[in-house]
């Protein structure tokens, strides 16, 4: 998996749709969060919007997201930005652009952490 060989994870957990994708969420504490916006059972905003309302209920410190999607609009940016996402990422996009991504977010949110912020630069191929 393309995410176990950036190396910057102890392990990556994965969700065949948006349905699934919360009730692990509900399972288990992430560091990261990484989500489409088009998903089936349910959406990405609405699982950024479940995630985000959790939290708040168990006042749990907010987990970071990142939404990379082929289909951000302004306004489901906005609707994001507005529940607290900050961090965003357009697909078709360069894999060194992803990596560049991720270790800006986990630098940001977790600069304690974090052991180096030196990325594997692979050849430009496409994350789609």
């Amino acid at each position: 998996m393309f995410l176990d060989s950036m190396n910057l994870f102890s392990f990556v957990v994965e969700a065949s749709d948006g349905a699934s994708a919360y009730k692990k969420f509900l399972n288990q504490k992430f560091d990261l969060i990484i989500s489409d916006l088009v998903m089936p059972k349910l959406k990405g905003i609405e699982l950024i919007e479940n995630i985000k309302k959790y939290e708040k209920k168990m006042v749990q410190i907010s987990t970071p997201i990142i939404i990379l999607s082929g289909n951000l609009t302004s306004s489901e940016l906005q609707q994001a930005t507005g529940m607290g996402v900050k961090y965003a990422l357009a697909k078709p996009c360069l894999i060194e652009d992803f990596e560049r991504k991720v270790t800006e977010v986990l630098l940001n949110e977790y600069p304690d952490k974090v052991m180096y912020s030196t990325v594997n630069l692979y050849s430009a191929r496409n994350i789609t």
